[in-house]
């Protein structure tokens, strides 16, 4: 009896660590000073900026251990901000150390992203709450990069990246991290391709 009891404490505990796993709220406030952007004049600057977006986003959140990951490099993934693309940054942040960490769904276990909807530059609807999962641990703190990718539209494709310290894993999500926008910028195929479209066009029209 005391050994099927035993073994069910152990199956139990097993289990529910198995689904405890931290998580932040209130992501809608992310965004509250600060906002998500395309390329422009002053586009990483809350107060200056005038390129704000509208639209849809997936978002992805990549966790570094603070000891992992120093100051210096998490100013070196933000100073690229508006410059360097998304998917390029991620490479960065995979060699710093960081791991995709959001769940899809609320207590989900696949890693992945999120969609929300964006209005002058701010979350206006989405999960408010993203679930977090192994490494980061529940509660204490970390870095935190936020991958975001716009779906649809005129910008559809383009990508940024911005990366935090978090405190409190577990809880409210930093209230602009960074106090810098998130600018989404094109991907440099897509950059490419608009160059040569437009050069063709001139070509075209030196020939009528």
């Amino acid at each position: 009896m005391k050994r099927t009891i035993t073994t069910l404490l152990i199956t139990t505990a097993l289990a529910s660590g198995a689904f405890a796993q931290s998580s932040l709220t209130s992501v809608l406030n992310t965004f509250s000073n600060d906002g998500i952007t395309t390329a422009g004049p002053a586009a990483t600057d809350p107060n200056n900026a005038s390129t704000w977006y509208y639209g849809t986003v997936n978002i992805s959140l990549y966790y570094a251990p603070l000891a992992s990951v120093s100051a210096d490099q998490i100013a070196d993934i933000n100073s690229v901000d508006g410059t360097l693309v998304g998917c390029e940054a991620i490479g960065t942040l995979i060699q710093d150390g960081f791991t995709l960490v959001s769940a899809t769904t609320l207590g989900g276990s696949t890693a992945g992203s999120l969609s929300y909807n964006v209005s002058e530059g701010y979350f206006a609807d989405g999960p408010d709450q993203i679930s977090l999962l192994a490494p980061v641990p529940d509660g204490g703190s970390g870095w935190l990069a936020m991958y975001a990718v716009a779906v649809g539209g005129d910008n559809d494709g383009n990508s940024g990246v911005l990366a935090w310290e978090q405190d409190g894993f577990g809880g409210d999500i930093d209230t602009d991290p960074t106090g810098l926008n998130l600018v989404m910028v094109p991907e440099p195929a897509t950059m490419a391709l608009a160059t040569l479209g437009g050069a063709s066009l001139f070509l075209f029209r030196r020939r009528k």
